[in-house]
């Protein structure tokens, strides 16, 4: 299967565990201690439905965004991910 071909985050799971080496994926996919929070975070996204977005007419989108009391001209996001740079063949 390819990427392109995934249609769940359990089919990219999956893909990536035939893929990579038995330590490193257990790493990559596995939580701390009991694994609890993990669980929760998983029953967490079951419960939840998405729903496709429909193409809408973007043309007079405001991209601005306020953080921390400061107006910025376009949105962005802040993610943890650095570590999982140790696991990007391009990177290595």
């Amino acid at each position: 299967m390819r990427l392109r071909d995934a249609l769940t985050v359990d089919d990219v799971r999956l893909m990536a565990q035939a893929r990579m080496p038995k330590v490193v994926f257990d790493y990559v996919d596995g939580g701390v201690e009991d694994e609890d929070a993990l669980a929760a975070n998983q029953m967490a996204f079951r419960r939840r439905v998405f729903v496709p977005r429909y193409p809408v007419n973007v043309e007079n989108r405001i991209h601005s965004t306020q953080l921390f009391g400061r107006q910025y001209e376009l949105s962005f996001a802040f993610r943890p991910r650095a570590s999982l740079r140790f696991f990007d063949r391009a990177r290595t």
